[in-house]
C-alpha cells in the first residue's frame, strides 16, 4: 500500500504542503507530514520513523529549500540513505538541491495538472532516475553522486553511524544540524613554501564565498594545513559547491567545471590521468582537459614520496587545469610544488562556538565552553553578567567597557583576558587547545560520553591524549612500524617533557634532543617510532624542531612526572626551593594539573601547603578536583610562624564571617560593639616624613582592629542613629548624613563607606553607650584618633618604617603589592581585620598598614583643629588602602580627603584617650 512522506520548509510552503496532504488523502493515499506545533522542538524520531514506514519521499522544492539550515535537505539525505523513491514537486522560484537534479520531478506550476501526474506516479511507479542517455545526462548522473557523497546536511547520519563510541552519551548531540563551519583562510600571493603561514603576504578569507572567489584568482593552489585542521572537509565542500555549480547549467555550451575528488594516498605508481579517471564517474577525463574540471587532491602528505615526482610532472605538463592540492604543513615544506598556498587558519573564537553550535544545544555548548575557558574567564565572565547590562560573550571577549572602578579583581581578570587576545591573539586556557577542529570534535565527544565537562585540566587531557593515541596514532601503525602501547608511549612523552621544564629549553627543542629523553626514559622502545607515533598523534609537531602541540599539553606531561616525584616521597621544595616562596618558578601550571592526573587534590595540596601555600590553595580551589576539608584547613587558619597564603586566609574571613567569634570582631551580648583595646603607653617616637620627635604624655588605648560591618551596623540598627546629639556642630547638609552601601558586607571586614562626619557620630554614640554600662571612666572618651596618636600606635618608640619594622615585606598587608613591583599580591577588596598578624604594630595593634584607610580626628592642616566640625575643612586619613601601594601604608604618610567623603576605602577606628577638649585648653 501506497504510504507518503510529504517534506517540506515550513517557512513557505506549509500551505501548500497542508493543500497536498488534504487531496493525497482524498483520493485513498495514505499520508504523513510533519504538523508540529513548536518547531523547535526535537522531532526527530518521529521523523525518521515515518520515513522508514514510507513507500514514497515528496520533496516541496520551493525557494526557501536553499536555506543552508533547511530541515528538509537533511530528511532528503535521511530518505537516500534509506533508498526511499523520492519524488520532487518544483514550484516556481524552487530549484532541486544537487542531490536530487537526477531523479524525475513534476512541475507543480499548474495545481490540478502536478497533482493528477503525482498520483499517476504513486499508483503506477517507474524508475525514479533518469536514465542516462546523453553525455550531458552522464554528467549529471556524476554531479548527484557528488552531491549525495559530500552533502553536508548528511553529515548528521553518517557521523552518527561512524562514532559507535558515542552510543552511551550522557549529553545529546543535536540531531537535526549541519555539521559544518565556515573556515578562515589566507592566501599567500606569491608562491611560498615556509613553515610560518603568515610569512609573505597573504590575504585572508573569512568564508566559503570568499574562498571560492580566491580561487577563481587562483586557479592552482595548495590548501596547507595542520592535522586535523579541515583540508579534507574543505576539499570535500568545494566539491559540493562546483558540483552544485556545474549542474545548476541548463543549455549548451556548458562551460563551469565538474570537480573530481582523489584521495592521493591511494596512488600507486600507474599512469597519473588514468589513476585521476578512475574516480570520475565513467567520463573520460581527457574530454574535460584542461577547463571542464577542476581536481581536489586529497593528502599530498599520504602519498609515497617516491611518485612525488610524477604529480609534479603530471601538473607541470598540465598547467591550465584548475587544481588544488591538500598537504600537511610540515610535509609541504618538502614536497615544493608550483601551486599558490592558502593556509587553513585555527578556529578563532567566534568558530569555536559555532562549531560547538552544531553539535550541541545552546545551554551544554555554554557549559562546554566555559569549562573551556578556564577558572578565571568564568569567574569574570560571571561578574560581566550581573554587572554589564544585556551581557553577550562577544562583548565580554572583544569590548572595551570597564563596568566597574579598576580595582575590582574581576574587572583585572577580564582587562587581561581582552589584552592577551587582542594582541597575543591567545584564547584563554584550554580554548587555546581546540582551535583545531579534530582537537574540538575530540572534546566534544569527551563531553558528550560523561555527560559533564571536564572537572580538571588534568582528567580532560588524561583522555584526551587516550583517544589522540587511539584515532591518529594507531592509525599510523605500517607493517615496518608496530605500534608501542600507550604506557610506554606516556612514560616517554613525560620524560620528554620533564627534562624540557627542567632545562628550562623553552617550548622547541632538537630532535636528537626529544631521542635522548626518549632513550633514558624507555631503552626497550625504539625512540625513532616513538617520535613519529607522537607526531601522528599530534602530541608533538615537528619541524625544524620539535614541541608539544599546545604548552598545556606540554605542562601535562610534566604533572605525570611529578607525580612521580609524589609518589616517592620527594619533598615539594624541588620544585619551589626559594625563601620567596611566591615567586613563580614555572612549575605552578604543572602542579596545578597534576591534581587532574590523580583525580584528586588533596594530596597535592598537603604535599605544596609547607612550602607553597598560594598555589596549595590554588590545586584545592581551581583544579577541579575533589579536595578534603582536612587540607584546606591549614591554609584557613595557618599554624603561627607557618607560611600563609594571603588569598586562603582573606577566604576564610569571608566563608567564617557569621561565626566570627574573636574578640574585637564582633558584639557584646548586650548588642553593643565588642571592641579590643590595646595599650600605648606614654612616649616619645619619630612623628611625620621628616621624622622629627614628639612626645605624648599620656597613655591611651587604641582599638586592635578598625571598626567592623557588624560592629557599625549595630549603630544604625539602634534606632538611634538620627539622634542629633550625635551630629551636633556638623553642616546642615551633613545632619544625620545617609550610610553608602556597605562594599564588602560581610561582617568581620572593616565598614567601608564611612564619612568623617558619620565616623564622629559613631564615636558618640559608642562613648555614650560605654559610659552608660560603666565601660570607660570620667578623664577619658571614645573618640577618633588623633595623627600623632595613630602614628605612634603604628611606628612604636623606634621609628620604624612599617608596623612590622623596616622595609616592606611581601604579604604583610593587604594592598597593591603589584603597582610597584614590591610583591604579587593584590586581592583587590578588604579582608576580614586582624588577617595580617605578621604585620602587627609593636603595640599589638593589626591592619594599621593597607586594607582600609582610617580617619583620623583632625584637620589636615592643624593637629588640634577640631573643633569646628561646620567649615567643611579637610581632614586627615592613615594607613592606606587596599587598593593602594606601599608607599601610602607607611604609617608616616598622611593623606586627607572632604569629611563628607563616604568612598569605599573609608573606615573608622576609635582610641580610648584623654578628652581633646583638656588637650586644646592645655595648649
Amino acid at each position: 500500500m501506497v504510504n507518503v512522506f510529504i517534506s517540506y520548509a515550513r517557512k513557505d510552503s506549509a500551505d501548500e504542503s497542508l493543500r497536498l496532504y488534504t487531496d493525497i488523502r482524498a483520493r485513498g493515499i495514505r499520508a504523513w507530514r510533519d504538523q508540529r506545533i513548536d518547531p523547535t522542538a526535537d522531532f526527530t524520531g518521529e521523523i525518521e520513523n515515518a520515513i522508514n514506514e514510507a513507500t514514497h519521499v515528496i520533496v516541496v522544492v520551493t525557494s526557501d529549500l536553499k536555506r543552508a539550515d533547511s530541515f528538509v535537505r537533511l530528511e532528503i539525505g535521511y530518505a537516500l540513505m534509506q533508498k526511499k523513491p523520492i519524488i520532487p514537486l518544483v514550484f516556481p522560484g524552487g530549484h532541486r538541491p544537487i542531490v536530487i537534479i537526477n531523479h524525475t520531478y513534476i512541475n507543480f506550476a499548474d495545481w490540478d495538472a502536478g497533482l493528477a501526474l503525482l498520483v499517476r506516479r504513486l499508483n503506477n511507479p517507474n524508475a525514479e532516475e533518469i536514465d542516462p542517455q546523453s553525455q550531458r545526462d552522464h554528467e549529471i548522473a556524476y554531479l548527484q553522486t557528488i552531491g549525495q557523497k559530500y552533502d553536508h546536511w548528511r553529515d548528521l547520519y553518517t557521523d552518527m553511524a561512524a562514532t559507535a563510541r558515542l552510543e552511551e552519551q550522557k549529553v545529546k548531540l543535536k540531531p537535526a544540524t549541519a555539521r559544518t563551519i565556515e573556515m578562515r583562510h589566507a592566501f599567500h600571493q606569491h608562491i611560498n613554501h615556509s613553515l610560518d603561514a603568515e610569512k609573505g603576504v597573504t590575504v585572508k578569507t573569512e568564508n566559503l564565498d570568499e574562498l571560492l572567489e580566491g580561487l577563481r584568482n587562483h586557479r592552482r593552489v595548495a590548501l596547507i594545513g595542520d592535522p586535523g585542521a579541515g583540508k579534507t572537509t574543505t576539499l570535500e565542500r568545494l566539491a559540493y559547491e562546483y558540483a552544485s555549480a556545474a549542474a545548476e547549467e541548463t543549455a549548451e555550451p556548458y562551460h563551469r567545471p565538474l570537480p573530481l575528488f582523489v584521495r592521493l594516498g591511494a596512488y600507486t605508481g600507474e599512469d597519473f590521468t588514468q589513476f585521476l579517471e578512475v574516480g570520475f564517474g565513467g567520463l573520460h577525463l581527457r574530454e574535460y582537459l584542461p577547463k571542464r574540471v577542476v581536481l581536489l587532491l586529497d593528502g599530498l602528505n599520504e602519498m609515497p614520496p617516491a611518485h612525488h615526482t610524477k604529480l609534479e610532472a603530471w601538473l607541470r605538463s598540465h598547467r591550465d587545469v584548475a587544481v588544488i592540492v591538500s598537504c600537511r604543513k610540515l610535509d609541504y615544506v618538502e614536497r615544493k610544488l608550483p601551486l599558490q598556498r592558502v593556509d587553513l587558519q585555527p578556529l578563532d573564537l567566534e568558530r569555536i562556538r559555532l562549531f560547538m553550535s552544531n553539535y550541541l544545544e545552546d545551554e551544554d555548548r555554554d557549559t562546554l565552553f566555559w569549562a573551556l575557558a578556564g577558572y578565571d574567564a568564568r569567574r569574570a565572565w560571571t561578574w560581566y553578567q550581573q554587572v554589564a547590562k544585556d551581557a553577550t560573550y562577544r562583548e565580554f571577549f572583544t569590548g572595551e567597557d570597564k563596568p566597574g572602578p579598576n580595582w575590582i579583581p574581576e574587572l583585572i581578570l577580564l582587562d587581561k583576558l581582552r589584552q592577551s587576545l587582542r594582541e597575543q591573539h591567545t584564547l584563554p586556557d584550554m580554548l587555546g587547545v581546540v582551535t583545531n577542529p579534530f582537537l574540538l570534535q575530540i572534546v566534544i565527544e569527551i563531553f558528550a560520553l560523561s555527560g559533564e565537562p571536564p572537572r580538571s585540566k588534568g582528567d580532560l587531557f588524561g583522555r584526551f591524549v587516550a583517544l589522540l593515541l587511539e584515532e591518529r596514532g594507531k592509525t599510523a601503525v605500517r607493517p615496518d612500524r608496530a605500534w608501542i602501547n600507550e604506557a610506554t608511549q606516556n612514560r616517554a612523552l613525560a620524560a620528554l617533557a620533564y627534562r624540557m621544564q627542567s632545562d628550562q629549553t623553552g617550548t622547541s627543542v632538537n630532535a636528537d634532543f626529544v631521542l635522548a629523553a626518549f632513550r633514558q626514559a624507555v631503552p626497550e622502545a625504539d625512540a625513532t617510532l616513538l617520535l613519529y607515533f607522537a607526531v601522528s598523534a599530534r602530541i608533538l609537531e615537528q619541524t625544524d624542531t620539535v614541541r608539544f602541540n599546545h604548552q598545556l599539553l606540554q605542562e601535562y606531561f610534566v604533572a605525570y612526572e611529578m607525580d612521580e616525584d609524589l609518589r616517592r616521597g620527594v619533598p615539594a621544595s624541588k620544585y619551589f626551593p626559594s625563601d620567596e616562596w611566591w615567586t613563580a618558578t614555572g612549575w605552578e601550571e604543572p602542579a596545578l594539573l597534576l591534581a587532574g592526573v590523580r583525580g584528586e587534590a588533596t594530596q597535592v595540596a598537603e604535599w605544596l601547603t609547607p612550602v607553597q601555600p598560594d598555589l596549595a590553595y590554588r590545586v584545592a580551589t581551581e583544579s577541579g578536583a575533589a579536595c578534603a576539608n582536612s587540607a584546606l584547613k591549614p591554609l584557613y587558619e595557618p599554624a603561627p610562624g607557618a607560611r600563609r597564603s594571603p588569598y586562603a586566609v582573606a577566604e576564610w574571613g569571608r566563608l567564617n564571617h557569621e561565626h566570627d567569634r574573636r574578640p574585637g570582631v564582633g558584639l557584646r551580648p548586650d548588642g553593643l560593639p565588642d571592641l579590643a583595646w590595646c595599650d600605648v603607653p606614654a612616649g616619645k617616637f619619630l612623628y611625620g616624613q621628616d621624622t622629627q620627635e614628639r612626645e605624648i604624655t599620656y597613655n591611651f588605648k587604641i582599638a586592635k582592629y578598625p571598626v567592623t560591618f557588624v560592629q557599625f551596623q549595630a549603630f544604625i540598627d539602634s534606632g538611634e542613629y538620627d539622634d542629633p546629639r550625635w551630629w551636633a556642630g556638623m553642616p546642615d547638609a551633613y545632619q544625620r548624613q545617609p550610610m553608602a552601601e556597605q562594599y564588602n558586607p560581610y561582617r568581620n571586614h572593616p565598614r567601608d563607606s564611612v564619612s568623617w562626619y558619620q565616623a564622629v557620630a559613631f564615636s558618640r554614640w559608642l562613648d555614650a553607650k560605654y559610659r552608660a554600662a560603666g565601660l570607660i571612666g570620667k578623664d577619658v572618651e571614645i573618640r577618633l584618633p588623633l595623627e600623632w596618636e595613630w602614628e605612634y600606635a603604628a611606628r612604636g618608640s623606634d621609628g620604624r618604617e612599617y608596623p612590622w619594622g623596616d622595609g616592606y615585606r611581601v604579604g604583610h598587608a593587604n594592598l597593591n603589592e603589584q603597582e610597584q613591583g614590591v610583591g604579587p599580591y593584590f586581592l583587590c577588596r578588604t579582608t576580614a581585620v586582624g588577617n595580617y598578624p605578621q604585620g602587627e604594630s609593636p603595640f599589638g595593634v593589626r591592619d594599621m598598614a593597607g586594607t582600609i584607610w582610617e580617619w583620623c580626628l583632625n584637620d589636615y592642616l592643624g593637629a588640634l583643629l577640631v573643633e569646628y566640625y561646620n567649615i567643611y575643612a579637610v581632614k586627615v586619613v592613615r594607613g592606606g588602602a587596599f587598593t593602594d601601594d606601599q608607599r601610602y601604608a607607611r604609617p608616616a604618610y598622611c593623606g586627607y580627603d572632604s569629611p563628607s567623603t563616604s568612598a569605599d576605602a573609608f573606615g573608622v577606628r576609635l582610641v580610648v584617650s584623654v578628652p581633646v577638649a583638656s588637650l586644646i585648653s592645655g595648649e
